[in-house]
């Protein structure tokens, strides 16, 4: 079997006699270029057809560090029908399950999973009630697969269908599905391969995976997958949950949506990647910020707390071949804008100037100050991510961003400057410069804003413009509008503006 690099003996016998019989296949060689084993024992022969008695069979098979075991019985092994079967996988990746299950899947860490085997017929196998573990999450549910040219499945290639959750999940352990080098280098029962990719990843000054996505694989099934991960872990990570809505129909992938959870609100995106010519897809997506929750972004820091909103929209049309290329040919553009909340005194936080609570109490400079205006407006213009427009009004000071972010270069070179309302002494007017690459991001000056470079960089892999947030320490407020007058209302008004939050009349202000 040259294509699946297959080449093994298999040893048919038969034991005992009379009801006690058994048949007994043992395998050896290699398979799918890995050295295989595997050893089946069956009931008697002549009970094949016997309905009325359960046909009993026990199977471990080793496909290099694959390893299956299935045990159980059949009510009618000959037409595939009525299984009473526990099968159970487990190994080091669950990619190198492809040549023994007949699907594809990407590259995850190690795994181990258990569950009953529903047979109804060579037209559906079900994989169902399963759990086991991904790395560090838990994974559950079932999978159905309808293999071609049967009959409640007329087409040439199988029809699979994922019905997947988790308890606890962490994202690390799904990178594989986006290019990236799956779980981390401390993930449980990696092996020394993994947690080498894994370290390599994480030393890399990229942050973007630029595996190429393999078209062809895409177009060998057709797939439809729901995935719910009710809570995501890692302190670093500013998100709660995880939904996904997949469908792979000839080749064209539709994400419908993928949704994350961020405090109160939610991050939701719509993509479809369509094969074309050669081996590059042609991708299309929109996102939509809807009132993520500030205290929850500035969580993630460690350092900050906050309140208030932002809501925002954006939309991405691209081309290339893996998640660094489609994004860093990518034109588009998004809108966002904050809806209440506090900052604490702009003057001192971004310029860095401290000359203690006592002075700035006596200079009548307050703590917090209430946001009255934060809107951004960005261009993507073939992976140069332009700030036409990034606005922090409060009631002490306006703060203004210009720049850009290479997303093609994964560099950042932004500029802001905050103006006072009010002279008073040590309101200096003073730009700080955030510079640097998405993994080794730089603030200047001032060594407390410097300290928030971490922070910056870990809400880069959220959303680029989120970046700029911990440069702002957030307070608390009831306010739930933004009053961002006549900059929210230009917004608005272009196609999917309304998304963003409802600017108040001059009569309200």
């Amino acid at each position: 079997m040259p294509k699946l690099k297959a080449d093994f003996n298999a040893r048919v016998a038969t034991e005992g006699q009379g009801e006690d019989a058994k048949i007994t296949v043992d395998a050896k060689g290699t398979y799918a270029a890995q050295p295989i084993t595997a050893r089946l024992v069956g009931g008697a022969l002549l009970s094949l057809r016997d309905h009325e008695h359960p046909w009993p069979i026990d199977l471990a098979l080793a496909n290099g560090p694959t390893r299956v075991a299935l045990d159980g019985t059949l009510e009618d092994p000959v037409a595939f029908k009525g299984a009473n079967v526990r099968l159970r996988f487990s190994g080091p990746d669950m990619a190198l399950l492809e040549p023994l299950v007949g699907f594809p899947i990407p590259k995850t860490p190690a795994y181990q999973i258990a569950g009953k085997l529903d047979l109804q017929g060579p037209a559906n196998i079900r994989f169902r009630d399963f759990q086991g573990r991904l790395g560090n999450s838990d994974i559950g549910g079932s999978i159905l697969e309808q293999p071609s040219g049967t009959e409640v499945n007329g087409k040439d290639k199988p029809v699979i269908t994922l019905d997947l959750r988790s308890n606890r999940v962490d994202l690390a352990d799904l990178n594989g599905f986006i290019g990236g080098a799956p779980g981390r280098a401390t993930t449980a029962n990696a092996t020394p391969q993994e947690r080498e990719a894994a370290a390599k990843a994480r030393e890399s000054s990229k942050l973007l995976p630029d595996t190429p996505i393999s078209v062809p694989r895409l177009t060998w099934a057709d797939i439809h997958l729901t995935y719910h991960g009710a809570h995501i872990e890692g302190r670093d990570m500013p998100l709660d949950d995880l939904t996904v809505v997949l469908d792979i129909v000839d080749g064209r992938v539709s994400v419908h949506p993928v949704s994350f959870g961020v405090g109160k609100g939610r991050l939701f995106s719509n993509m479809d990647l369509i094969p074309t010519s050669g081996k590059n897809l042609h991708a299309r997506a929109d996102l939509r910020m809807q009132n993520l929750d500030v205290s929850r972004l500035m969580a993630a820091t460690h350092t900050f707390q906050g309140a208030g909103s932002v809501s925002g929209i954006g939309a991405i049309d691209s081309t290339g071949n893996s998640l660094a290329s489609l994004v860093g040919n990518g034109n588009g553009g998004m809108k966002m804008a904050m809806a209440g909340g506090d900052l604490s005194a702009v003057l001192v936080d971004l310029t860095g100037l401290h000359f203690g609570k006592a002075l700035l109490s006596a200079l009548g400079i307050p703590d917090q100050t209430p946001v009255q205006c934060f809107v951004g407006d960005l261009t993507l213009k073939r992976g140069l991510l332009d700030f036409n427009a990034m606005t922090l009004d409060t009631g002490e000071a306006i703060t203004n961003v210009d720049g850009d972010v290479d997303l093609s270069k994964e560099t950042i070179d932004l500029s802001l400057k905050t103006d006072s309302k009010h002279f008073t002494v040590g309101s200096l007017p003073t730009r700080i410069n955030i510079g640097g690459t998405f993994k080794d991001p730089t603030i200047r000056p001032g060594a407390e804003v410097a300290a928030r470079a971490g922070a910056a960089a870990g809400l880069a892999v959220l959303f680029a413009p989120l970046a700029i947030l911990p440069t702002v320490q957030f307070g608390t407020s009831d306010e739930e509008d933004a009053r961002c007058g006549e900059l929210l209302r230009q917004a608005r008004a272009s196609a999917g503006g309304k998304a963003l939050p409802a600017p108040r009349q001059s009569s309200e202000r």
